[in-house]
């Protein structure tokens, strides 16, 4: 089921729909938390006058937009807006309303602008360019006419005249594109129309201006260092016929290729014919730099209106150093002498958008043989082949969100088609084109690169673009980043299209794509001159062990040694080698692994950061084929289904049967642990990924364990011929359902009572379960050839080591009459995950644990015996130094949070039932909310618990070891920080981040021990 099916769903509508029972109830894509605010807003906008009858096709769109909570709320102060300022409701009747909803929660400065002015709606309904494209010449014509109602302007009457042009074509064309009524190429070339359309009337504005004051003195014009004051107006702000240009407009980058984004900075240069403006040639300079400021400030100035574009003149010759208006001949000179192959590639995009006809030719007669070279010039090959390499080893992997920037960006796409322009553009002057498309369908049809890279380069532009767009779309902020925030990156997914139920699955569906998509651009980037892949090749064949290849597989091993070559750093250059001994004469690894770059990203982020992931690989070489599939579902049943399926293939062979067991846990914990090293998964979801993995493996072995006693020793019944009951609780990590890499399972057995076995062997029921624990400890713990599954701790049991594994309910409960403090602490995260037995059985275990835990009456010194207890531990186990921090046990560390919490639980949680809870973060955010802490301290309890288990976490990946030693010394300090990036944590100084947080730890706890 998919989003829009779910939403398909509710109709027709019945008028007592319970809305928030509706976005309560566990099918509901929308979380638990915004249920209550939505209900609200929905039942609001489902009262609008007039909208019943349109309802399903409106809200298809407005709950897909990825923030529903603010589509809504956006959508109803529209509403409200438009009956207030018409005396009436909007007509929702018009079939081009479900396009016009889009804008809501999809773009927040166009949905303001609605709101503020809700007449935009019906002019945008009535236009007659929502299903074709505006061409500039129509832009440039109505922009005009809107000009030409009023006589006179004032700059900032002027300003906000073009202003208020640029936001209605702005939500005209956004309507357009997120409703898909245009191919996307069309959206980028009317943005482009908007800013050439802008460009010329402010030209024309301050030509006006500047040369219509021709009867000031000389002496007036010298003098007026500060230009035109706000409050003049103008009689007409167009050129008369005899008004010479104070220079022409030359666009570079996006906007000269016709490919503006919403935010994309405006490169130009501005050009003059030394044509006399006053006849003094000093005062003409002055005139040409006050109108070029001037036009500057008309375009870039942000109003109460907005603004019209960044503007960026770094690319005029010379640079920021230079005047901001040259003559024509300078500019020729300057590139004359100019060596620079930037500049030349800056050049490829230029395009005259403002200007005399006969300066516009001469500039491009002049440029044209600057940029293009009727001869393969060996020097522009050594040039290109420079900066190639400094793109290739700045490889911004700190960026690999950058959609622009990062490895496989849409940077390499430009560099990589500019190169065969900047090479045979002087004899195919059909290359002598700017669109970067445009240049890839010439490069396709000369045959100058394989059809197959032309179209996928030409795909992923589309697509990378289209990203950039949408990240643009939101708040019209120049970035080409992805936000950290998962919140965020589904609200993306969402916007860009992705319907997947669960918000998740669709975040990682286009995190998934996304890396696919720019690990193909690097690869084809790649191998541009390049030749490093030859050593790769050769180590691939000499592993292979191979005499004869065919000739599909050289082929094959060519081209994939050059997707790896930008993957391979010195550094994993070992890990490379040691995976192609592993992989042998088995080549068909290869192949999946190049079909899917993504997949390849990920391998190279395991080889880089994690010792345990990749060992992992290297001992179950059938990981690679997984590492295509973003993350796995870990769902209970989807998890049980695949671990019974797998075991039903071992046909009862018990020592296969206990492999599998291993095999499975090291699957699921090697696509969660890669998949949160990238991003894909948030610290919670793979919590609960390896806790669920941690509990069907528990159940699954005790299973076999029963299984295997069953032929000897039959059933295990009480004296009525009823089935003794048995169950297996977990403690710790596991019962908080915090588990994480190289985590124990603490657990504890509690059967029914006596009883007695019914086979051929016959012993009491309490011997009986020992053979079953022992079993289990045996099938989970034995190393065998595929490792070993998890470590078990049975000292949480009563009387710790020196009592039996497992005792009956009757004698566990009574033990716990007068066992110790930190014991009752313990069972504060006891929870029964597996066993034998009746619903009723289970929930009399639950009974009793809960009556040890929040029935029982603490003694008056307990803080004083818990923080005794932490402080032992902090001074036998943290081993810390001045280089090395202990985030458990030392000081201010996981412990301090967790005894902190727990003995709160303890004191408190018998009258305050929201406190029992054996999950950590839950038990702090209840402690805040019932003001046993106060609420600033849960929310930096919370924020440092979190930041140091994500550290852990790091530490386990990167050493294979259960350590939670942080050596800054010897640390990979950059692996950390990235993992902390992806989760939303923005840290530059690792020591410093860990410093502050332990601090700010210790603080609280010391306020209540």
């Amino acid at each position: 089921m998919t989003l829009d099916d779910w939403i398909e769903s509710l109709f027709p509508l019945s008028r007592d729909t319970d809305w928030e029972a509706v976005f309560a109830d566990p099918s509901s894509p929308f979380s638990a938390e915004s249920s209550g605010k939505l209900a609200v807003l929905i039942e609001e906008s489902v009262s609008i006058s007039g909208i019943s009858n349109y309802l399903a096709e409106l809200f298809p769109v407005l709950l897909s937009s990825g923030t529903p909570e603010a589509t809504l709320t956006q959508f109803l102060d529209f509403s409200k807006s438009y009956q207030k300022k018409f005396k009436n409701s909007f007509n929702w009747s018009y079939p081009i309303t479900k396009a016009l909803v889009h804008v809501f929660g999809r773009s927040n400065f166009l949905a303001t602008r609605l709101k503020r002015n809700p007449e935009l709606a019906l002019e945008l309904l009535e236009s007659p360019f929502i299903y074709q494209k505006k061409k500039l010449v129509e832009m440039e014509k109505g922009l005009r006419q809107k000009l030409e109602q009023q006589p006179k302007y004032s700059l900032s009457e002027f300003k906000t005249a073009l202003r208020c042009f640029k936001y209605e074509e702005f939500l005209r064309i956004t309507v357009r594109d997120l409703a898909e009524l245009c191919p996307f190429e069309e959206t980028l070339e009317e943005l482009s129309s908007v800013a050439i359309c802008c460009l010329r009337e402010s030209l024309s504005f301050v030509t006006s201006h500047e040369l219509g004051n021709a009867e000031k003195s000389k002496k007036e014009l010298m003098d007026d260092a500060n230009g035109i004051k706000n409050g003049e107006s103008l009689r007409s702000m167009h050129l008369s016929s005899h008004q010479n240009l104070p220079f022409s407009i030359l666009a570079l980058g996006k906007l000269g290729g016709n490919e503006l984004n919403f935010s994309s900075d405006v490169d130009l240069i501005f050009i003059h014919d030394n044509e006399p403006l006053t006849g003094d040639i000093d005062i003409d300079h002055k005139l040409r730099i006050k109108a070029a400021r001037l036009l500057i400030e008309v375009m870039s100035e942000v109003t109460e209106e907005g603004f019209l574009a960044r503007m960026d003149m770094r690319l005029r010759p010379g640079g920021e150093r230079a005047p901001l208006v040259l003559s024509l001949d300078e500019t020729e000179f300057y590139y004359t002498a100019s060596r620079e192959m930037w500049e030349r590639q800056a050049l490829i995009k230029a395009v005259p958008v403002a200007g005399t006809e006969r300066l516009s030719k001469d500039v491009m007669n002049m440029i044209t043989p600057f940029v293009y070279r009727s001869l393969l010039d060996e020097e522009v090959l050594h040039d290109v082949e420079k900066v190639k390499e400094r793109i290739e080893e700045e490889h911004l992997r700190e960026d690999h969100l950058n959609v622009k920037l990062g490895v496989g960006g849409i940077r390499e796409i430009e560099f990589f088609v500019q190169t065969f322009q900047l090479l045979y553009g002087g004899v195919n002057q059909q290359l002598q084109v700017t669109g970067t498309l445009h240049v890839l369908q010439e490069l396709n049809k000369s045959g100058l690169i394989p059809g197959r890279d032309a179209a996928l380069l030409q795909e992923s532009y589309l697509f990378l673009r289209r990203v950039e767009h949408h990240l643009q779309l939101r708040d019209e902020q120049q970035t080409h980043t992805l936000p950290s925030s998962i919140a965020q990156q589904q609200a993306l997914a969402r916007s860009l299209g992705y319907k997947n139920l669960d918000a998740e699955k669709a975040r990682q569906q286009l995190l998934s794509e996304l890396k696919d998509v720019m690990g193909r651009v690097r690869a084809i980037f790649n191998g541009l001159f390049s030749r490093k892949h030859l050593e790769i090749e050769a180590s691939i064949r000499k592993c292979a062990r191979i005499k004869h290849f065919t000739t599909d597989e050289k082929h094959f091993i060519e081209s994939f040694s050059q997707q790896l070559v930008p993957l391979i750093s010195q550094d994993t250059k070992n890990h490379f080698q040691r995976l192609f001994e592993s992989i042998n004469v088995q080549i068909d690894f290869y192949r999946k692994l190049s079909q899917y770059p993504s997949a390849l990203s990920r391998l190279t982020r395991i080889a880089e950061t994690s010792e345990m992931l990749w060992n992992y690989l290297l001992n179950n070489l059938e990981l690679l084929e997984q590492l295509d599939k973003p993350v796995p579902d870990i769902s209970v049943e989807n998890l049980t289904k695949i671990l019974e399926d797998q075991l039903s293939t071992c046909k009862g062979n018990e020592e296969e049967e206990i492999d599998r067991l291993r095999q499975f846990k090291h699957t699921i914990t090697f696509l969660l642990g890669s998949a949160e090293m990238e991003g894909l998964v948030s610290y919670e979801h793979a919590r609960i990924g390896m806790t669920v993995l941690a509990e069907i493996i528990v159940r699954a072995a005790f299973d076999l364990s029963q299984k295997s006693l069953a032929s000897r020793y039959g059933e295990v019944k009480d004296a009525d011929g009823e089935p003794c009951n048995f169950a297996i609780v977990g403690l710790g990590k596991l019962g908080g359902e915090e588990m994480t890499y190289h985590s124990d399972l603490d657990l504890i057995f509690i059967h029914s009572g006596e009883g007695a076995t019914t086979g051929p062997s016959v012993t009491g029921a309490q011997e009986y379960w020992i053979k079953i624990i022992q079993r289990l400890i045996s099938c989970l713990s034995t190393i065998t050839r595929t490792g070993f599954a998890y470590k078990l701790d049975t000292r949480l049991r009563p009387s710790g080591n020196a009592g039996v594994l497992v005792s009956s309910l009757d004698t566990y409960l009574n033990y716990h009459d007068n066992s110790e403090p930190w014991e009752h602490q313990a069972l504060i995260k006891a929870r029964v995950i597996g066993g034998s037995g009746s619903s009723e059985w289970f929930q009399e275990v639950k009974d009793v644990i809960h009556r040890a835990v929040y029935e029982w009456h603490p003694p008056t010194d307990l803080n004083a015996r818990i923080n005794h207890l932490r402080q032992r531990k902090e001074k036998e186990l943290s081993r810390e130094s001045k280089h090395q921090r202990n985030i458990k046990e030392g000081r201010g560390g996981l412990l301090d949070v967790e005894y902190l919490t727990q003995a709160l639980q303890l004191k408190h949680g018998r009258l305050c039932p929201q406190l029992q809870n054996p999950k950590t973060m839950e038990a702090l955010r209840e402690l805040g909310k019932n003001s046993i802490i106060k609420k600033q301290e849960s929310k930096v309890l919370q924020k440092n618990y979190i930041f140091l288990r994500l550290i852990e976490n790091g530490l386990r990946l990167i050493y294979d070891d259960s350590t939670n030693l942080l050596d800054f010394k010897r640390v990979q300090q950059t692996t950390i920080l990235q993992l902390l990036k992806l989760q939303g944590y923005s840290v530059k100084n690792l020591q410093e981040a860990v410093e502050s947080a332990t601090i700010e730890i210790r603080k609280i706890y010391l306020n209540y021990f």
